[in-house]
This record gives structure tokens, sequence and C-alpha cells, in this order.
């Protein structure tokens, strides 16, 4: 019966929203009935409590393995105890040592609730549906009484092409957390999904078979941030070696290195130590640009706006926005001087969402560039005093325009 309701709901949020009344009867059914029942809900499942159908509640109550009112109550009684980091004891031992049970850590039971406690508690939160708050509350220590190995969940939750519900809600959600995947959450695993999986596995050194496997979910949902690059000094010096920074020096390359690798494997090739590794002058980006879409490139520059970005090129003022922006949409953007020759000068009515934009601005006199990403027929975003922004372009002082059709980059 639980499971039926769950597809049922599962289904209704598909097609647009779910009613409150379909909301409250699974309240009901796990137990929270009356005029608090929804509070007793967030409050036992360590939700935010807004007394609402929020975007996290109703998210736990259709995909998620949500506390039961009478788990919450038992918990209360056998005395446990919620946890935070700068903590310490042997209850934050036991809590280790669960989570090294489990496969969520790696790191010694010390008994201090530091920052690896915290991150492998915020992994759990992640595979089971929970806000991300890296706070042992009782909705984390009463799922850890009875939770699976991390490898057996992330085998359980695997998800390829054509697969819709749960599992892909959370893919989605993740890959957009961290930045690969700029559609619609929605559930249903189509070419979206697969394209922003592949991308992350090139990024990840898995053979990218936009499959989300058990081996690719360990790593995407174990890291808490993007990937350390091993041994950054000998990386930068063999993808120079092979023509992969262009002209730019060795000094200035550390800020383009993950961008560049990604870019080396849009190849299709994982390992740039290969003694076969192409160059960037014999790169084959032809599968690359067989599955490049615009809208990628759109949403990875939307998916930007409001963050901190320096630029480390003075005479290439938005390069580092445009090629992270390139790579996270599938376009292998190596050097600026690949643009060099591809600018066409145009006029505001002329430019589509998806351009690449050089926009020629005069302030106070003086004029100056900025590489931009058209995000709309009629706006652009791109880098400004130190963070990403996006305008209109008719109220941008523009002096000259001009742009390049993302296509032509490969």
């Amino acid at each position: 019966m639980k499971r039926a309701l769950i597809l049922i709901l599962s289904l209704l949020l598909l097609l647009g929203g779910i009613a409150e009344e379909d909301l409250a009867l699974r309240l009901n059914e796990l137990g929270y009935v009356g005029t608090g029942a929804l509070t007793a809900f967030q409050t036992a499942n360590g939700l935010p409590v807004t007394g609402e159908f929020d975007a996290a509640t109703v998210a736990l109550l259709t995909e998620g393995e949500p506390i039961t009112r009478y788990d919450y109550l038992t918990a209360l009684n056998a005395d446990l105890v919620p946890l935070a980091p700068g903590e310490s004891g042997p209850a934050v031992t036991t809590l280790q040592r669960r989570l090294n049970a489990l496969g969520y850590t790696e790191s010694t039971a010390d008994g201090v609730y530091g920052e690896d406690t915290r991150a492998a508690v915020m992994r759990f939160q992640r595979m089971n549906g929970l806000a991300e708050t890296g706070v042992a509350d009782l909705s984390v220590l009463i799922r850890l009484e009875t939770a699976e190995d991390f490898a057996v969940r992330c085998a359980a939750c695997s998800c390829a092409p054509g697969d819709s519900g749960p599992n892909v809600f959370r893919l989605q959600r993740r890959l957009q957390a961290l930045d690969w995947f700029n559609g619609s959450v929605t559930g249903v695993y189509g070419e979206n999904t697969a394209r922003a999986v592949a991308r992350y596995q090139r990024d990840a050194a898995l053979e990218p078979t936009g499959i989300a496997d058990a081996a690719t979910l360990e790593m995407l949902y174990y890291d808490n941030a993007d990937h350390v690059l091993d041994d950054e000094e000998h990386l930068i010096a063999r993808l120079g070696a092979l023509g992969w920074f262009g002209d730019l020096d060795f000094d200035n390359r550390r800020p383009f290195l993950r961008n560049t690798l990604t870019a080396f494997r849009l190849t299709g090739w994982e390992d740039p130590f290969s003694d076969s590794a192409p160059t960037a002058a014999e790169a084959d980006f032809t599968h690359a640009a067989m599955e490049f879409a615009r809208a990628d490139l759109v949403a990875a520059a939307h998916r930007l706006l409001g963050r901190p970005m320096t630029e480390p090129l003075p005479d290439a003022p938005g390069f580092l926005f445009l090629q992270t922006c390139a790579v996270k949409g599938g376009i292998p953007l190596l050097a600026s001087d690949n643009l060099d020759d591809l600018w066409t000068a145009v006029d505001i009515a002329d430019v589509r969402a998806g351009d690449v934009l050089k926009l020629r601005l005069s302030h106070d006199g003086e004029v100056c560039d900025r590489l931009a990403v058209a995000t709309s027929d009629s706006a652009a975003a791109y880098t400004e005093g130190g963070y990403v922004v996006e305008s209109p372009l008719d109220i941008l002082p523009l002096y000259e325009l001009y742009s390049i059709p993302p296509e032509a980059l490969f």
C-alpha cells in the first residue's frame, strides 16, 4: 500500500503538481495527524519547519523515505540525542563508527565531530533525500540504525535513459548541485540527463556512457565538491606539451586547468598521460559536436549568475567565464586565441540565445571588451566587478557587438 501511494504521488508530481489532499493523506499514513501534522513531520525529519508543503517537504513525502511518527517518538524515548559539528564524546565515536562501517567515511573514529564527520553525515543525508546540513539530527540517527551500506545503496539507485522516478530525481538534483545538469528536475531520464551524466563521467575519468551505474553514483554522491586533481603541476605540464593551453604560459595555466582537462576528455580520451593521447591539433570532437545543444550552453551561463569569478587574463576579460560555460555545455574551447578569426560584427537584433559574444563597451570615454554568452535573444551574461552578471543588451553602453555561433567552435 505504501509503495503504491508513493508511486501515485510521484506520478502526480511529474504531471505538474500534487494536491494538498494527497500530501495530507500521505502524512496520515505516516502517523502525522491533526492540525500540527505538517510541522510535526518537518520536525521529525529534520526539515525546515515552515508549516507549508515546500519543495523539500514534498520531495521527501513523494520520493524519500520519511520517518514515521511512531519511529520518531520511539527514538525520543530511546534517548537519542542529536549531534552537531564541534561536539565530542562517546556518542560521536558511536556515530563515526557506524558511518565508517556503512562506507560513508574512511576516517578514524576519534570522538570529535569535525569536518570529516560533517562530510560523512552530509553524504548520508544526500543518499536518503534529507537536507544536507551536516548535523546528525534524529532523522539521521534513526535511519542509521537500519541503513544499507553506501555501495549497496548506490547500486540500488542506478538508473539509465528511459527510467523515471525517485532515483532519477535524486540524480538530477545532485548533478544540478555540482553544475553538470542544466535542465529542469523532472524525474525523467532523458537526453539532457544522459548528456550531463556523460560529461560528469568524463570529468571523473570514467567511461562516458551516460548511464548512472553504481560506479558513477559512488563518485557522484561521495564527492562534496569538484574532484581533486592529483599532481596538478605534472598535469599542467603534460596538457601544455600537447598544446591544450594554446600559447598560454605555464604560470597562467592553473585557473584554466579543470576546464582544459574537461575539454580534453570531450575527445573521448580519459588520460592525458597516455602515450597515444591526442594533441590539441589532432583532437577529434565529432562526437561532442553531435551531442551539443545551445540550451546546455545557455543553462550553464544561467547557473553561474551571481557567483564570484576573478578573471586571470587582463587581455581577455571574461574568457574564464566563457570557457567554463563552454566546457560545461560540451564545447572544447581551449584558448582565447581560438576566437580571433571567428568574430562577426552584428546588431542586437541578430543575436540568438547561445551565441558567444564580445561586448565592446564604452565607459567614460574608454572602450573595453567583455566576453559573454547570450542568455536569450536580447540579454547576455558576463563578468563584471568580480561576479557573473546578466543584462539586457539594449541598456548596455555598447560601442560595438561581435558574435560567434557556438557550433563554429568545434
